[in-house]
């Protein structure tokens, strides 16, 4: 995952129930913030056939509630 613009990630990745997460931080608009705050953020990885870990975009909404999980 490329840096968000000067900011750094301070990420750190997981295995929960057979799948890996990518846990970041994300600069965002805050309400009644003069800047940006660190929020955490978290995205599933995805591996290629080789084992590497294919290239990975923040999101809006990171995982969201997942169907059926409501």
């Amino acid at each position: 995952m490329p840096r968000d613009g000067e900011q750094n990630n301070h990420h750190s990745i997981v295995q929960y129930q057979g799948q890996w997460l990518l846990f970041y931080h994300q600069w965002l608009d805050t309400p009644g913030c003069a800047r940006k705050q660190r929020h955490v953020a978290v995205e599933m990885l995805n591996f290629g056939a080789d084992g590497s870990i294919k290239p990975l975009e923040r999101t809006k909404t990171g995982l969201g509630v997942a169907a059926g999980q409501r």
